[in-house]
């Protein structure tokens, strides 16, 4: 042999040795015997593509009986991690490399080291880089100088292989991705911040394993790798995108923490062994609201709810639909569970507004794709027509996890009881009462809840108006709500002049038209509560004229109609034509209904309950019209109401 040959086999087997110091942190036994296992599955070369696999040697075998369990069968070559399958290798060649001499005796040498493990001050310099030190810093650099550098670096290299293996399908998954375990551990022990490709490639092979490991003991195995490797990649997540130009090839790869732990909580979910969450994941995927579900609270499931109320938290207005879906079925388990506490229904009210917040703010956001009512061209079609999709998508989206929310808090009445919210609220706003900022949320809270009329919402109006700073306007509130507020207290003391005065001055201070629409809506709930049925038409339609496209305005509309049916006659009216035009003014409430639907896709559920419920059981029935000479579908009029009749 040449001297360089002889060198260079001095230097792999020198590697070789170094190994047996950084294979510590092995798998455990079932994981060995799952490697063991894909080997005995495929037909290999002993001696293939050892080069590339000299960082996880089974040379260790003689010094380390764990390491010699682990990869016993794997391969007779000292300088190889295991034997390297390739499916494409002729028989001839197989035949060629299995006569080649053996090379058990290999690991007795290793008895006189001649390199030393990895230092622990470089260990410390690898992992506490600082952030500002990351950028514009190449992979050499990021992972040390030296032999220690080299060693990351091959490595990185051997998981890479392994893990493209698996994914083009040259090898099992499951089998591909235990052979990059051991390198792709050295590599996130030494060096954290080689770059994000480490966590994307490292997540996605843990979940895989975490779902298609051949043992529960491997299952449970990778499912707490996965979970310890998105807390490093959390820790890290700024040093890491410092990396990345956020103008350039590589910002794909920056993300923010609510996105990853948003991953984290959906996998913790889904995959974890633990009985209690699998019994909630059930629960989750099973859509009838009323299966009774009595799920234990748990600290795992505390930690699902905390992992959910972190990242909408983080992510606020780009919060997925599906993150609040899970996130309001999560809230709901916890204080079904807990309702002893009254702890549990405060967090129960606050995460119900934030996820009402939350679907509210994207399903108004979808209400800018609706088209005006002029004629539209033929390019404008097109247009619209992709608007539309858009929009449908955005519904489809956050009208279910909406529905929910609504449908939790109505379940559990006692957390939103005005006895519950006046004992909660009262003393907070008593000790904040000179804070404008807490005092207008507590408003919007009673408002979205529709808790307006009860003690604590006058109070917390008296206080919010008596705080406002001169000129109005200022930190997490507007003047707005103070007229408001106290245009909600008039009415209620049926004092509707003064009410009317104060919304005037709402809408004046309101310079968000899309807010001056609720705010008109709300009133004329409230006007319609006291029966001042003209008062809450006024505010309907002004509500509309603001924002046409919102829903809720239309619907108030349609029980303005029903609330106008006349119960009595006078003389000459007989039982039979209130009845007629009570069918008509349902058809007419109705019409009101469908256009709500039309202009504000996001309020179909409630329309459509709305004309089940009320509307078309006060049609007028099929087999009296007979007698009338009516027929479904013409033109009818009573009182001012034109619509189509409609008949039961």
């Amino acid at each position: 042999m040449s001297k360089v040959s002889v060198f260079i086999s001095l230097l792999l087997f020198s590697i070789g040795i170094h190994a047996q110091d950084i294979e510590k942190e092995t798998v455990s036994d079932s994981i060995a015997a799952a490697q063991q296992e894909a080997v005995a599955d495929t037909t290999v070369s002993a001696s293939q593509e050892t080069d590339s696999t000299d960082v996880v040697s089974d040379e260790t075998a003689s010094d380390d009986t764990a390491v010699a369990e682990q990869t016993d069968g794997v391969s007779e070559d000292s300088a190889a991690v295991a034997e390297q399958p390739e499916q494409q290798e002729v028989a001839q060649t197989k035949q060629k490399k299995q006569k080649t001499p053996k090379a058990p005796k290999a690991p007795k040498k290793k008895k006189s080291r001649s390199l030393t493990s990895v230092p622990e001050v470089v260990e410390q310099e690898l992992t506490e880089v600082e952030v500002p030190t990351l950028k514009g810093s190449t992979m050499e650099q990021r992972i040390g100088h030296g032999m220690d550098s080299i060693l990351i670096r091959r490595a990185y290299d051997t998981f890479e292989s392994y893990y493209a293996k698996g994914v083009n399908e040259e090898m099992a998954a499951d089998s591909a991705f235990l052979y990059a375990y051991e390198p792709w551990m050295y590599v996130f022990k030494r060096a954290p911040y080689v770059n994000a490709t480490l966590y994307k490639h490292g997540l996605w092979m843990w979940h895989t394993l975490a779902v298609e490991g051949k043992t529960p003991k491997v299952r449970n195995h990778f499912f707490n790798q996965l979970m310890d490797t998105y807390n490093k990649r959390i820790d890290n997540l700024d040093a890491i995108n410092s990396l990345y130009d956020e103008e350039g090839n590589n910002s794909r790869f920056i993300t923010t923490r609510g996105d990853i732990i948003c991953e984290k909580a959906q996998n913790f979910l889904q995959y974890n062994p633990d009985s209690i969450v699998q019994m909630a994941w059930a629960a989750y995927q099973d859509n009838d609201p009323n299966v009774n579900y009595d799920i234990p609270w748990t600290k795992e499931m505390e930690e699902l709810y905390q992992m959910y109320k972190t990242a909408i938290g983080d992510l606020g207005r780009s919060t997925r639909g599906y993150t609040l879906a899970y996130f309001v079925k999560t809230y709901y388990y916890r204080y079904k569970a807990n309702k002893a506490d009254s702890t549990y229904a405060t967090d129960f009210v606050n995460d119900y507004v934030l996820a009402k917040d939350l679907c509210d703010f994207f399903l108004d956001s979808a209400k800018q794709y609706v088209p005006s009512d002029q004629e539209l061209t033929a390019e404008d079609s097109i247009r619209y027509q992709k608007e539309l999709q858009i929009q449908q998508q955005i519904v489809d989206e956050y009208t279910y996890p909406q529905w929910y929310a609504d449908y939790y808090f109505q379940m559990n009445p006692e957390a939103a009881s005005p006895e519950f919210l006046n004992s909660f609220f009262m003393t907070k706003i008593e000790e904040e009462k000179n804070n404008p900022g807490y005092l207008a949320w507590v408003l919007k809270t009673l408002e979205s809840i529709g808790q307006t009329e009860i003690e604590v919402y006058d109070k917390t109006s008296d206080y919010l108006a008596a705080a406002r700073p001169a000129g109005g306007g200022g930190g997490n509130y507007s003047q707005d709500k103070v007229f408001f507020s106290q245009a909600i207290k008039c009415m209620k003391e049926t004092d509707f002049f003064t009410a009317k005065d104060l919304m005037q001055q709402c809408v004046d201070a309101c310079e968000d038209n899309a807010q001056k629409a609720k705010y008109l809506y709300q009133a004329g709930l409230v006007a319609l509560s006291k029966g001042r049925l003209a008062d809450a038409r006024e505010y309907a339609n002004k509500s509309i004229s603001f924002n046409k496209n919102y829903g809720k305005a239309y619907l108030l509309q349609g029980d303005i109609i029903m609330r106008s049916v006349r119960t009595s006659g006078g003389k000459g009216i007989t039982k039979d034509m209130l009845y007629w035009n009570r069918g008509i003014y349902a058809c007419a409430a109705t019409d009101k209904a469908q256009q709500a639907m039309r202009m504000d896709p996001g309020c179909k559920s409630e329309a459509q309950n709305k004309i089940n419920r009320s509307y078309a059981p006060n049609y007028y029935p099929k087999s009296e019209a007979f007698f009338r000479g009516a027929k479904a579908g013409q033109r009818v009029s009573v009182d001012g109401y034109t619509t189509t009749l409609r008949l039961r």
